[in-house]
């Protein structure tokens, strides 16, 4: 136990001076407020220092039986008696922490919205020559972030890029100069911590089809292209279609000449997807059928709705089997937790000219059942069409009951429906698919076992459920013990996030929300002292998670107990 010894009136007032610093990125939803509030190191210093009373527990409610912070006090105060004790006390004091945490409640899920690799995504479309002609390219490209990334009213961590390699559908190689524009486009995403749906193509238009490439250029670019892809796939969420059809899409009406899409596929996945550990998200079924469930490939292979809800209202849409209740439907269905699923609608404007205007519940069920990571909120709702009378602005007045998502066999989050007071709330479908895409992992019960001792071992186990519509793809998650500075001094991988399924993989009426345990062993640090223990759910970018719960995050790590050694 950390002992002080207060020599000076000055040395007070400095030490208070210094700690007078508010700890800058530390959050606290206690409120579970829109509005993070910003906790101060001043407090916790004074508290390291002087020792007054024991903190209380960031998790609302709390039943720790842990008597490491009271010990503390008591012996310090002892000490304190005694001016010539100044030796560290070095007693075994048991660890025995219980306690559950409180999840966030209506408002408090806007703080989710800075989660990585999940929700709602932007698109960036931007063309290699013209990346390579511009006068400043750094100002092209941020131009292009002002337009799909900067516009937001909302955070947005995903977008797929529609990256156009126009001018060199006849070349055999790209030159250098064009693949650093494309190099130079992943240092800008990586520094804004965007992740990518990433997609080359050659095809601005469904009347431009002279613009594809064959099928011997698409395989050399692809080829080339491997490099910069490996180099840069922590930026890289999911390779998107890409390189065949009007942008890209794989619309086979729309490739000329034709290609071997078995090939093609082959060669994106053995080159692009599979060397970086990254899904390969194609539109329709009948692509993937193509290999056999056997085949690696096979199960590397997501689904991306390019047209959700052309199928279910114009009967002439060549939509290949996204028809509710068809074979390809159930297909997508019965696959979709295992891969990353994305989706987008028509545009605003092709929505509401031929009344495709699908209702919120309607793209709820299509979601929820196909377990959606990610769906674009470009189309609909950003674009330069859209308006306050936009398809996804009428969402928002569409309401939304838990008895009406338990009809449709669909997973929620009891406490999104209720106040901190635990008064029933109003909310949406715009609402609804905004916060369940993708994960919504929270927490529920922490224990900790050992001994509150410099260098001892502590037994953790952690409990949690995910209320999401899908799992956290390219997430890892683990334990970290901090110091009173909030400086990482261990941590420790533990939990999978890409098996924390909301209800079972296999079946879509079991909403049965599963909880998951996870446990870790750490040794404390051996420097006597105030720390934290922490959870963790990071992407490859670093880019951190919070937990969806009343707890305070600090520069990322979810605060989940606060202890002295």
């Amino acid at each position: 136990m950390m002992k002080y010894h207060i020599r000076s009136l000055a040395i007070i007032l400095s030490l208070v001076m210094i700690f007078s610093v508010a700890s800058v990125g530390c959050r606290s939803n206690d409120d579970s407020s829109t509005t993070s509030t910003v906790s101060s190191k001043t407090e916790r210093k004074k508290k390291i220092i002087v020792i007054k009373k024991k903190r209380e527990s960031s998790a609302s409610s709390s039943t720790s039986s842990s008597s490491d912070s009271q010990n503390t006090v008591d012996n310090n105060q002892q000490g304190n008696n005694n001016p010539n004790n100044n030796q560290t006390v070095t007693e075994k004091i048991p660890v025995a922490v219980n306690k559950t945490f409180a999840p966030l409640t209506s408002g408090g899920d806007l703080l989710l919205l800075e989660n990585p690799d999940r929700g709602f995504r932007t698109e960036i479309v931007w063309d290699v020559t013209e990346a390579m002609q511009a006068s400043d390219m750094d100002k092209y490209f941020d131009d292009k972030f002002s337009i799909y990334v900067n516009s937001y009213q909302e955070p947005c961590k995903l977008a797929l890029a529609y990256v156009y390699l126009t001018k060199y559908n006849r070349s055999a190689s790209i030159p250098a100069e064009g693949i650093a524009a494309i190099e130079k486009f992943f240092e800008k995403c990586k520094a804004k911590k965007i992740k990518l749906m990433l997609r080359f193509c050659y095809c601005t238009s469904f009347l431009k089809l002279d613009e594809n490439a064959d099928e011997r250029t698409i395989i050399r670019h692809i080829k080339q292209l491997a490099p910069v892809v490996k180099k840069y796939s922590p930026v890289i969420h999911t390779i998107s279609c890409g390189f065949v059809g009007s942008f890209g899409e794989w619309a086979y009406a729309y490739q000329q000449p034709s290609v071997n899409y078995k090939t093609v596929m082959s060669n994106i996945v053995k080159y692009l997807s599979a060397p970086n550990k990254l899904y390969f998200s194609i539109r329709m079924p009948k692509y993937k059928n193509l290999f056999d469930k056997t085949d690696p490939i096979y199960k590397m292979i997501s689904y991306n709705n390019d047209a959700m809800f052309g199928e279910q209202s114009n009967s002439g849409w060549e939509s290949e089997g996204y028809q509710l209740g068809s074979a390809e439907w159930t297909q997508v269905m019965n696959e979709g937790a295992y891969t990353p699923q994305d989706g987008e609608m028509f545009t605003n404007q092709n929505m509401i000219e031929t009344n495709r205007k699908p209702s919120g519940l309607q793209v709820i069920l299509e979601t929820a059942h196909h377990r959606h990571t990610s769906m674009s909120s470009w189309h609909g709702y950003y674009e330069a069409s859209a308006n306050s009378t936009s398809v996804m602005h009428a969402w928002k007045r569409e309401v939304i009951t838990p008895e009406l998502l338990e009809k449709n066999h669909i997973v929620y989050a009891p406490s999104w429906f209720k106040d901190n007071n635990g008064k029933s709330v109003t909310r949406n479908a715009f609402e609804f698919i905004r916060d369940h895409l993708g994960y919504k992992v929270e927490a529920q019960k922490l224990s900790v076992a050992g001994e509150s001792k410099a260098g001892s071992k502590i037994n953790i186990s952690m409990s949690l459920k995910n209320y999401g519509m899908s799992v956290g793809f390219n997430l890892v998650s683990g334990f970290a013990i901090l110091d009173d500075e909030y400086r990482v001094v261990s941590h420790v991988k533990a939990g999978d996030p890409t098996s924390w399924y909301s209800h079972s993989p296999d079946s879509i009426t079991d909403t049965n929300v599963p909880e998951y345990s996870i446990s870790a062993q750490m040794n404390l640090p051996n420097k006597c002292g105030r720390y934290y223990l922490a959870f963790y759910l990071k992407n490859t970018l670093n880019d951190m998670a919070r937990l969806s719960n009343q707890i305070e995050v600090c520069d990322g790590f979810n605060l989940i107990h606060e202890f002295t050694i």
